[in-house]
This record gives C-alpha cells, structure tokens and sequence, in this order.
C-alpha cells in the first residue's frame, strides 16, 4: 500500500487463508518457502461494501523445478549431442511450460556478475540452441522470458561434477491475468439470472432456488463489460452495471436489492440499458477479505482430462475432471472443451451428453447440487463456443455413480468429474 510492502496474512498448512484487503492496496504478493513468489496488481471495479468477500485460486511451483540440469550424455543421442564433437564444453537450453510440458519459445540471457557481459539467444518450440562457455561457469545470472508467461529468473545451476556438455531446461508458468473475481449478491426472495456482455460469462443460470454467488474467470478479456440481473422467467431486468476490466485481479461486488417492481425490458437491447438502480447505503470499499487457496502441482495418477478418442480426431466419450468442491473450470479442462466445440460445430448431427457427478464428502443433496452445477458450467461454456444449445444435453448424478470407491483421496479425485459423451442426435 502507497508504495510500501505490508504483511497481510499467513496461511494454514493446507495453503487456505482469509487476508483483509484495504482499499489502498495496489497489488499482491504470495510467498511461499522453496516456491516461486506471484505478484499481481489488483484493480476494485467501482463501489463495494465494508467486509465484502471475494475468493481467488492460485498455483505455484517450486523453486527447484524451474530449472533442470543434466548431463548431455545421460540424454538419449539427439542432434544436442553432436555438440560434444567441439573441445569446449556447451550448455544446450530447452524452455517448456511448467504445467502442459510443452516446447516455448523464449529468449534466454545469461549475464556474468563478474564482467557485467550479457548473452542471449533465443529458443523455438522444437530445437535446444546451444550456449559456449570458456573457463568459470559459476556467477551466472539466468532470465527467460517467453511471451504469455512468467519471466524466470535465477543463478545458472552447476552438476556438482560438471565435465562435457549440459543440457538445461527451464520451465515457466503461464500468465493467467487479467483475472475476474466477481461477488454477486441478492436476496433468497428474488429468482435471479445473471447476463454478462463483453465478457467470458454469456449466461449464468439460476439453478434450483439457489443465485449464483460468486464467479472467478482466468484470462479475463480487458475492457469495458455489462453484467445485467434479470428475474427467473421474465424479462424484468432487476439490476445493470458495467465496468472496466483492467490487467491484473480485479475484485467486483455486484448488488441486487429486493426494492419492489422494476421496469421490464427486453434483453435483447439491453445494451446501454437503464434500469431502476438497487437502493441502500454504499459506501467506497474500505476492507474486503480475499480467501484464498494457493496449490502446488502435485504428481497424481489422475490427469485433468482423460479421453478416449477415434483415429480421425473425433471425440466418444471424455472425462474432466474438478477440485474439491469446486465447479470452477481447470485451464487444460477448458483447452479440451475448446477442441470438442470445435468439433460438435463442424458434426451437427451429433450432440454431447454432459453428466456431473461427485465424491461421496458431505450431504447428498449438497452434492447432487454440486453435480448439477459442474454439468452445467462444461454445457455453458460449449454453449460459449458455438455449440448449438440443441446439441447438448445436461444432466447431474451427484455421488450416486462413482467410478471407484470413495475410500481413499485418490479415488475421490476420480469421482470429481464431468463425462461427455459424444452421440448421434
């Protein structure tokens, strides 16, 4: 805040922990021991209320991860190796994405600490361009960047008997702002749809007596946005507001009071709509809490997709796969969707059956609730990319059709899923 860091909070052991936010704040910092520290700007999107409560998710990786030495001969014979034909030792780099593993391209600069001399050279997705070092290895300065990630920065790592050639590679996470974090609040009396313009959220049900209350997007388009609450089965728009997404995580609470009758509009101009404004004292954003959950990439058996696909690229049946109690789309989850809408748009004839299911944690009706939110969240966001709404169909089994036993963490992952299953219509 105003240019100073200040320490806001701590979390428990599981990474979970509720951090109280001025309005001051200009960003974020989360730090964890051994791991790579993120850093985000954070925008309030207009006015909030006193000890409103917003929750973000964010991933880290460990410090030692980031960059893997080997020795060249340890490597199976490429093309890196015809290197070690030359009498002076080479150090062969290679970038990829932390989390998918792919090939990047990026620019790698090494900069010796005791000349101040900088190196660069530039990597593409399929080659390890080579780097020549003559005498002292040690006092390297390491930075990689690559377009849509998080620089890397760091001292070059040295094999404790180094002799020949290296191969290095580095990995990078990716770039996820800007990020939405949106609080929507409305009373239990009114039946409430929300409509987004502008943005990745197009349409919001209302599902079984229950508004939604909160949304978190990754990669939020920046730029002027609408979000209009409408009443369940009319076209009564109860509340509009607009604002601006800016880089960074931005924070928006949006308010509908039950205030009596509203002006019924149809949706279909609701562009630079005006509508009876919700009532109540607001007053600028003093503290809001940020709950937060910070997870490292863990090596499951269980893989965000599973997918079981015909030689010609076309999709029966996938299987995504969700976070504890969660409905939130996991990025590899939504790279799949994209490639299966792609698909159901070009084969009209076919549809996909969505289903939710669940773990067996908690009350039943809370996870039937749970499923239903999960099928319908993967529906909307094939609905998102073009699927025709008469090419999907949704529907939810909550715990009841498990695919392995709920005894142990690691068979409840499996049951934390969505199957879609691709059919003739």
């Amino acid at each position: 805040m105003n240019g100073k860091k200040i320490f806001a909070g701590e979390s428990n052991n599981e990474g979970t922990f509720d951090v109280p936010i001025p309005a001051s704040t200009s960003g974020l910092t989360f730090e964890a021991t051994g791991y790579r520290t993120i850093i985000t700007p954070i925008h309030v999107l207009g006015k909030s209320e006193k000890g409103d409560r917003f929750r973000v998710y964010f991933k880290m990786i460990a410090l030692d991860s980031q960059q893997v030495a080997r020795p060249v001969n340890s490597l199976p014979k490429d093309k890196t190796q015809s290197a070690q034909e030359d009498d002076i030792p080479k150090s062969h780099f290679q970038v990829r994405d932390a989390y998918l593993g792919k090939p990047l391209t990026a620019k790698i600069c090494l900069t010796f600490t005791r000349t101040g001399r900088t190196y660069c050279l530039d990597t593409d997705s399929t080659s390890a361009p080579t780097a020549s070092f003559v005498g002292d290895l040690e006092n390297i300065d390491l930075k990689v960047t690559s377009n849509g990630f998080q620089d890397y920065e760091g001292k070059l790592k040295l094999l404790p008997t180094q002799k020949g050639d290296v191969f290095y590679q580095i990995k990078l996470l990716k770039v996820v702002l800007p990020i939405l974090t949106m609080k929507l609040n409305g009373p239990d009396s009114l039946q409430i749809e929300y409509r987004s313009k502008g943005g990745a959220f197009v349409y919001l049900p209302y599902i079984k007596g229950r508004p939604w209350k909160e949304l978190f997007n990754e990669n939020e388009p920046v730029g002027e946005q609408t979000m209009v609450a409408v009443q369940v089965g009319s076209n009564t728009v109860l509340g509009s507001e607009s604002y601006t997404v800016k880089p960074g995580l931005n924070f928006k609470a949006i308010r509908i009071r039950d205030s009596g009758p509203q002006q019924n509009i149809p949706i279909a101009a609701n562009k630079g709509i005006t509508s009876k404004r919700p009532t109540g004292a607001e007053t600028e954003l003093s503290t809001i809490t940020v709950k937060a959950k910070l997870t490292e990439r863990r090596r499951t058996n269980t893989p965000d997709v599973l997918a079981d696909s015909t030689a010609t690229g076309s999709f029966t049946q996938t299987t995504l796969y969700f976070d504890q109690s969660s409905y939130i789309l996991r990025t590899n989850t939504k790279l799949t969707l994209d490639s299966i809408s792609e698909f159901l748009r070009k084969q009209r004839n076919l549809k996909a059956q969505v289903t939710g299911h669940t773990d067996n944690v908690g009350s039943r009706n809370l996870n039937v609730s749970l499923s239903e939110y999960r099928a319908r969240v993967v529906a909307n966001y094939l609905q998102q990319k073009g699927v025709q709404s008469q090419q999907i169909v949704s529907r939810w089994k909550g715990p009841d059709l498990p695919v392995a036993s709920n005894d142990n963490e690691a068979n409840k992952v499996k049951n934390r899923r969505v199957e879609i299953e691709v059919v003739p219509r």
